[in-house]
């Protein structure tokens, strides 16, 4: 509607090249002048300018626990950001875990596994490249080891733990 617009160019030359320009959609009009005045204004045209890829940081989950959180630079001009998760390092069924402003995201109670994660701007001219990949374990809780019944104390006894999601084995251990 160009209810503000912003003189870019005033001069003899029928070009004028634009450097720098933010991320966004810019829309363009022109007109001509001359001693007699000024003709109407052209048609419009519209260039997209896309955001800086993002820099997704480590992930840190030390404790091996669900809790963590993924993170990554402001871009200037991002009005969104989307992050996806995938269990698979070629992302083939991801799914968006954040879609928003903010440019970090708490992940809670996450299941056992090997997670990745990746991130991109997203402005009116359009989305960044997905930014780079990182990568996040999270250990099975620990299984609940459930009162030996021996009443007889003979060598024949039963050693019962809860199952634990995610395990894919246990390790017993005597002393």
């Amino acid at each position: 509607a160009f209810a503000s617009p912003s003189v870019r160019y005033e001069g003899d030359s029928s070009q004028f090249t634009i450097s720098g320009q933010q991320p966004g959609l810019w829309y363009y009009r022109v007109r001509a002048s001359n001693v007699m005045g000024n003709s109407l204004w052209s048609n419009i045209q519209a260039a997209s300018v896309i955001p800086a890829t993002p820099l997704l940081a480590p992930i840190s989950n030390t404790d091996g626990n669900g809790d963590y959180l993924v993170d990554w630079n402001d871009v200037t001009g991002a009005t969104s950001y989307w992050l996806e998760e995938d269990d698979n390092l070629e992302f083939a069924s991801p799914t968006v875990r954040y879609n928003g402003t903010n440019s970090q995201y708490p992940v809670s109670a996450q299941p056992t596994g090997l997670w990745y994660y990746r991130v991109r701007a997203s402005c009116a001219g359009g989305d960044s490249p997905w930014s780079n990949i990182e990568s996040v374990s999270v250990a099975p809780a620990a299984p609940v080891l459930f009162p030996i019944n021996n009443p007889d104390r003979n060598g024949d006894y039963l050693v019962d733990w809860s199952d634990v999601t995610g395990a894919t084995s246990y390790r017993l251990e005597q002393a």
